[in-house]
């Protein structure tokens, strides 16, 4: 996948983070992703599809910075990912694929946003298309890391 690609949905994802928990990301390592389920303990996925292309992202957080979000955001301290913290996941997820859907839209490609599902655990496929390879980024903040998959059949580069 091409860097400007990238380069917007991580910043998409830093705009989101740092607006709603005042914590910014850092890219950490970047690699094709080869398992089909999720590196965190809580997933949301979004499908992204244009009407010719398939393509999803997946953000997904370690326990420790999804209970902190939850804290930050909700003014509400889980001692687990409950439904409260799953749905934060999915708004999260939600906002950031809202983000990045804006400047796609500038480079002609049109994206529909389904809503997101919320996985739990680590042990559940995440429905990437299949024909696309996934991109995994893996972003540190200073509450745990969190993981951005990305499976598009499409980008902003030539």
């Amino acid at each position: 996948m091409d860097n400007k690609t990238l380069e917007l949905f991580v910043e998409s994802v830093d705009s989101v983070m740092s607006m709603m928990t005042g914590m910014h990301v850092v890219l950490k390592e970047q690699s094709e992703k080869r398992r089909s389920t999720p590196l965190g303990d809580v997933t949301g996925v979004i499908d992204m599809s244009t009407q010719s292309r398939a393509g999803s992202m997946a953000l997904s957080f370690s326990k420790p910075l999804a209970l902190a979000m939850s804290e930050k955001v909700l003014m509400h301290a889980a001692q687990k990912i409950d439904a409260e913290v799953q749905s934060l996941v999915g708004e999260v997820t939600n906002m950031v694929c809202g983000g990045a859907k804006h400047p796609l839209h500038e480079a002609g490609i049109d994206v529909g946003l389904a809503s997101p599902i919320v996985i739990l655990g680590r042990r559940k496929k995440v429905p990437h298309a299949e024909s696309s390879k996934t991109t995994l980024l893996t972003l540190e903040t200073s509450m745990g890391e969190l993981y951005l998959e990305l499976s598009l059949n499409y980008q902003l580069a030539a």
